[in-house]
């Protein structure tokens, strides 16, 4: 279970990417006023941490393979009960 948390929780690390675009104008008029703008965008996405993902997706991995391998043995357990309860052969 350990595994699992640890797997959702690096699978859900994003690192915050800012790009910045700033555009000045600049305008001289008829009368020699000067008229200066300026406009400036920021843009955040995610990305996502690459080296964590990898580790998340390993470790759902291990996990993925315990619960089958716990699952293969609960089945086999019970099978053997069923049997031993079944058995005719007294």
């Amino acid at each position: 279970m350990k595994k699992l948390l640890t797997a959702l929780a690096l699978g859900m690390l994003v690192v915050a990417c800012t790009d910045t675009k700033t555009e000045t104008n600049t305008t001289v008029g008829d009368t020699s006023t000067v008229s200066t703008s300026t406009t400036t965008e920021s843009t955040t996405t995610p990305a996502v941490d690459t080296a964590a993902a990898t580790t998340a997706i390993d470790n759902a991995k291990d996990v993925a393979r315990d619960a089958a391998h716990n699952t293969a043995t609960a089945t086999e357990t019970a099978a053997e009960k069923v049997e031993e309860k079944t058995d005719t052969h007294h």
